[in-house]
């Protein structure tokens, strides 16, 4: 090792003073002999370690550009479809509760249909009642009827073309007159019952007129002579006056609440055969 290193000494000294002499390209010759005859642990030694190289930094992903997400758009919600209620053959449409009015007296029926339902009752025109369904073409008959509230709280269908939204001048409370229907019946009676009391009172008031009418006759006939023959022409029957005021008497009540002239209530007498009128003279006592 020591002979080596002395060896190494000697040439590099020698080429030293050749340096001054040699040209530039035979230094370099030299240089690289030089190298040539060092051992390998002085290339070792001469030559620098190379310093790691930095480790390269890390480029940071490119960040990829959104799109831009639209916001969700809230459905409309949809409308409520209107509630309804389904009979045999039929669905009622619910309304908002409406006041309707009868535009005469029709039947209120259990359903939609004059020849499929029943009749239930009655409503008098103008009377007011509640409509709150409706049923549009029963059977695709293209008829509407309205469904309302009875007295009794149930419900009965009367048809639309006898029911106006319109308030007539005289309307009044709904009267119904209910078919089986025991709480109206006692009313119905009671109204009948009215009805017929006017009805006798009448008959009796005009039987009163006749009999006084009658009494008036007899009596003026006790009082006045009678006299056969006369001036007065009733279909061929001369009558005196006597006779031809006690047949204006019998038939003056029927001529303007008995308020007739003579002539009115000639003509009223005159509607009588000859035969018939001498008839009522007879029983009348005058002939």
């Amino acid at each position: 090792m020591v002979l080596t290193m002395v060896c190494a000494g000697l040439v590099m000294t020698a080429c030293a003073s050749k340096e001054s002499k040699a040209p530039a390209d035979e230094k370099e010759d030299l240089a690289v002999e030089t190298i040539e005859l060092g051992s390998e642990e002085a290339l070792e030694a001469e030559v620098p370690e190379e310093a790691p190289l930095p480790e390269p930094e890390p480029v940071p992903e490119p960040i990829p550009e959104t799109e831009d997400i639209p916001e969700p758009v809230a459905e409309a919600p949809e409308e409520a479809a209107p509630e309804s209620d389904t009979g045999e053959g039929y669905t009622v449409e619910s309304i908002a509760e409406t006041k309707m009015y009868a535009t005469e007296t029709v039947n209120i029926r259990k359903g939609p249909s004059k020849d499929d339902y029943d009749s239930v009752g009655k409503l008098k025109g103008n009377a007011e009642v509640t409509a709150d369904g409706k049923v549009s073409g029963y059977k695709g008959d293209g008829s509407t009827w309205y469904r309302i509230k009875r007295d009794n709280g149930e419900a009965g269908f009367v048809k639309a073309d006898y029911l106006t939204a319109e308030k007539p001048a005289d309307a009044s409370d709904a009267t119904v007159v209910t078919v089986g229907d025991a709480a109206s019946q006692p009313a119905a009676q009671d109204a009948a019952a009215q009805l017929l009391a006017q009805q006798q009172a009448a008959a009796a008031a005009a039987a009163q007129q006749q009999q006084a009418a009658a009494a008036a006759a007899a009596q003026q006939q006790q009082q006045t002579p009678v006299v056969v023959g006369g001036t007065h022409n009733l279909n061929g029957l001369m009558v005196n006056e006597q006779e031809y005021q006690y047949l204006l008497s019998r038939w003056r009540f029927a001529v303007n609440d008995g308020n007739g002239t003579d002539q009115q209530v000639e003509e009223v007498v005159l509607h009588h055969s000859a035969g018939d009128l001498e008839t009522i003279l007879k029983a009348a006592g005058y002939r």
